[in-house]
């Protein structure tokens, strides 16, 4: 009964916001004079700050982290600027980047799995990467999670917070339960394939922070319901860590998890950075939150403000928002990024949502925004 009272609380959401619209659908443009970017705004509604292109250039390697676990993919470079168009792929030069990750723990593949999965790396620099994959269609455990709406109270560190309890739920599987590999499983080719150490998420996050002298600097980053999770990841682990972390979040397409209460809370107490779009690492103790999502994804509001059973959700984090369909004096197809509130979500229609959604696509989009041949037409990723 309960899942069925979901799946229709969800046809229901996404049938209202599909015809949502402001009350004024009147445009102002904002020309923000700083390396040129127009800016549009919805007239008398919501906070709208164009966002420099060097913000979103310096996002791509981050955004990178949340398309896992395609990443680990030796080929995954080459492959993926075939899709995106090799004129101005961003995948080439990051590919030294990613064959230079440190993996300290590897869930593995889907099949060894029952729900989400990811890694916790190190770059060269010492900073760590904790990343986690979206939904797995193919997985009974893993939908589930993401339909799983109702809120959980739970404790992280000395705070308690009332969360989406499906993104709990897949992010304690694999914190607590799974064994990974202390290093890259996917290449035989590598040093040591036949006698990876297995290792749980918790140990491996336990000694890569507790273990080096100072606070460490950590990314953790996802899609869709692995946004989600890392949401709750990043929440939990600055909690429970404290002033040795200082974490960057990173998400696209990641819907609401905490209670509207918490996240005003998380808003006001743990998040630094905002008025900066999330760009610099934060102070020990903190976080800095880069919630970009694409014009017309459905998902950032896949778990409606108020639920059918009454709980309320909110975001927490300024949007960053990914503007791809609109045209300039000239004709020519034009990319801009604009910062909205904490609790913005794109408006959408529910035949053009899916491929909005796609994780490629997201960087698809950030990547021809940012290069200089923005006037070549847009071909969305049919798969991912």
């Amino acid at each position: 009964m309960d899942t069925i009272l979901l799946r229709t609380a969800l046809v229901m959401n996404v049938f209202v916001a599909a015809w949502a619209a402001p009350a004024d659908q009147s445009l102002i443009a904002e020309t923000a004079h700083e390396e040129g970017v127009l800016n549009w705004c919805w007239k008398q509604s919501e906070e709208c700050k164009a966002i420099p292109y060097s913000v979103v250039e310096s996002a791509v390697p981050n955004v990178i982290y949340c398309l896992d676990p395609y990443i680990l993919d030796p080929n995954f470079a080459n492959e993926s600027c075939d899709k995106l168009g090799n004129d101005c792929c961003f995948l080439q030069q990051e590919n030294q980047r990613l064959d230079e990750l440190d993996i300290l723990y590897d869930a593995g593949t889907p099949s060894e799995l029952h729900s989400s999965f990811g890694f916790l790396g190190r770059q060269t620099d010492g900073t760590l990467v904790l990343s986690f994959t979206g939904t797995d269609f193919k997985d009974p455990k893993s939908r589930e999670d993401s339909l799983n709406m109702k809120q959980k109270k739970v404790k992280y560190g000395h705070k308690r917070y009332t969360v989406h309890e499906g993104a709990h739920e897949a992010y304690m599987e694999l914190y607590k339960a799974h064994d990974g590999y202390s290093g890259r499983h996917d290449d035989p080719s590598r040093p040591g394939y036949d006698t990876l150490e297995r290792i749980k998420l918790k140990r491996a996050i336990f000694k890569a922070v507790m273990l080096v002298p100072g606070p460490v600097k950590m990314v953790v980053a996802g899609h869709s319901l692995g946004g989600a999770m890392a949401s709750i990841a990043a929440l939990h682990l600055i909690n429970k860590y404290r002033k040795k972390l200082q974490i960057k979040l990173v998400t696209i397409g990641a819907y609401r998890v905490l209670n509207a209460f918490d996240a005003h809370d998380a808003q006001i107490n743990l998040v630094q950075h905002s008025d900066k779009f999330g760009e610099p690492f934060p102070e020990p103790g903190f976080l800095s939150v880069q919630r970009w999502v694409n014009a017309g994804d459905s998902i950032p509001a896949f778990v409606p403000k108020t639920t059918v059973f009454g709980e309320h959700y909110s975001h927490f984090g300024h949007a960053l928002l990914v503007i791809y369909d609109t045209f300039g004096t000239s004709g020519k197809r034009q990319y801009e990024f604009t910062q909205k509130t904490m609790d913005y979500v794109p408006y959408h229609a529910m035949a053009t949502s899916y491929p909005r959604h796609m994780s490629m696509n997201y960087l698809k989009r950030m990547q021809k925004g940012t290069c200089p041949a923005t006037d070549v037409a847009l071909d969305l990723v049919s798969d991912e």
